[in-house]
């Protein structure tokens, strides 16, 4: 398959659209979507500003799918309206309804799933759904008809994988849940009493949460799983680039609620149950507009809404490519792991493990940090790699990720100033920053250089220079 060209996705006034009526979707509130949407966008910039400089070609891991950059941008505004709503979530003077935090349990749980089918199999047809008393098997006939091949899973991993997800919807969740255990001792969470008052909003935000631009598969009438075959479903070529399409495809047949359903009733007696969490501490009216149970209306964007994203997001571009503040931060999946104030040295060591998704750095400027640079993990080869980002003043970033090796690999941040001049303007101020930081050694050094002052002169002119 032709690897498509690359268009920068802030200058698509469609893509921006769709994503913010997404964010107002999963945040019903138009100051905090556009806040997200300029978040994603800027992560997405920053993203793109990454070289791979030797592991283009190499192999990439084969259970997690690789996304188009408009994808990428999808995903990217879903896990920014997430962290701006368990802030929100942490604000004891906002009222949360209960139809706000079903709209945040449903994309939550998607978004954990979101690198493979089986993974979105398991989250549909077992956490958001009950397909009666032959749950497991049904998954597995559901999750063997997207995959076009009987038998790919033992029906054994579909409860432990449930049983995983279940896990960390419970860390998410548990200040607004009533969490029991199973007679087999599994986390389970109390069931909604009328979960169909919610299906309106829940089959529209499916929707809007199934991958971008994915044509959908072509699905054959009164579907028989025996007889007929579908074929976009199935993967005819060894191409990885042809696999990882079907693959997103499957996914997105998860999702798209008109697709899914005829798969569901191919392989059941009847429509699936929903089965969605009863939440306690909430209020019956929530931020704004709320409550939204029962609305099927897409939100709204205008071009107001469109210029004003552009103008936030043109703003923070500009901020990456000014001169460092000196103090660079490293974070993993929102966690800061390391910091590298570049008077004391050039590089960092850090670890990820094999399930983070993001690695980011930012300048700690005082008044907001900026985001330099940003590598989705997922796209990384299997074996060592050298990323690399040039600032707008020649500076150059530097990430080398070691091989894998059991649950982690190892990651060298680098930084380096490539205008002679300013390395060594640099080179000086660390010197300096080295005399001021150890008193003793800046006291033998003015002795050394001063030879027409006395020591002591030398060491008291030089401490009143001091920090």
């Amino acid at each position: 398959m032709r690897k498509q060209q690359r268009i920068p996705a802030w200058f698509d006034d469609a893509l921006i659209r769709n994503a913010m009526i997404l964010a107002v979707r999963l945040l019903g509130d138009k100051p905090q979507a556009r806040h997200a949407v300029v978040d994603a966008l800027d992560k997405l910039d920053a993203r793109m500003a990454v070289q791979d400089k030797r592991g283009y070609h190499s192999v990439k891991d084969p259970t997690k799918v690789r996304w188009s950059d408009a994808q990428i941008l999808q995903n990217l505004v879903i896990e920014s309206a997430g962290r701006i709503a368990r802030s929100q979530e942490h604000n004891s003077d906002l009222h949360i309804s209960e139809a706000t935090m079903m709209i945040r349990w449903i994309a939550y749980l998607f978004q954990i799933v979101r690198d493979n089918s089986f993974g979105a199999t398991v989250a549909y047809a077992k956490v958001l759904h009950d397909p009666g008393p032959r749950c497991s098997q049904q998954a597995s006939d559901f999750y063997d008809l997207l995959q076009q091949a009987p038998g790919v899973k033992d029906t054994t991993q579909f409860p432990r994988k449930r049983s995983d997800l279940v896990a960390k919807m419970h860390e998410r969740f548990h200040p607004w849940l009533h969490f029991g255990h199973s007679e087999n001792g599994d986390l389970v969470f109390e069931h909604h009493p009328n979960p169909e008052r919610f299906q309106p909003l829940m089959q529209q935000l499916l929707r809007m949460l199934a991958p971008w631009q994915v044509t959908p598969p072509q699905i054959p009438v009164d579907l028989d799983p025996i007889r007929d075959v579908i074929h976009d479903l199935r993967v005819a070529s060894p191409d990885p680039e042809a696999q990882n399409e079907v693959e997103i495809r499957r996914i997105y047949s998860i999702l798209d609620q008109d697709v899914c359903y005829q798969l569901v009733a191919a392989v059941s007696d009847g429509p699936w149950k929903p089965v969605l969490p009863r939440f306690s501490g909430l209020t019956s009216f929530g931020l704004q507009d709320r409550d939204r149970e029962g609305s099927s209306r897409p939100p709204e964007c205008d071009d107001e809404d469109i210029d004003t994203i552009r103008g936030h997001f043109q703003r923070r571009r500009a901020r990456r490519h000014q001169t460092t503040s000196g103090v660079l931060r490293i974070v993993v999946d929102a966690e800061p792991v390391d910091q590298m104030n570049l008077l004391e040295k050039a590089s960092v060591s850090f670890s990820v493990r094999w399930e983070d998704a993001w690695v980011e750095i930012y300048d700690v400027f005082p008044s907001e940090p900026v985001l330099l640079a940003a590598i989705q993990l997922s796209e990384l080869p299997l074996e060592a790699t050298l990323l690399c980002t040039t600032l707008r003043r020649g500076q150059r970033l530097t990430v080398k990720f070691e091989a894998a090796s059991g649950g982690e690999r190892r990651a060298t941040a680098h930084y380096y100033e490539s205008h002679p001049v300013r390395r060594l303007v640099l080179a000086l101020r660390r010197l300096l920053y080295r005399m001021r930081s150890q008193p003793l050694l800046s006291s033998e050094f003015a002795r050394l250089g001063s030879r027409q002052q006395t020591p002591s002169g030398a060491e008291k002119e030089l401490e009143g220079k001091g920090p």
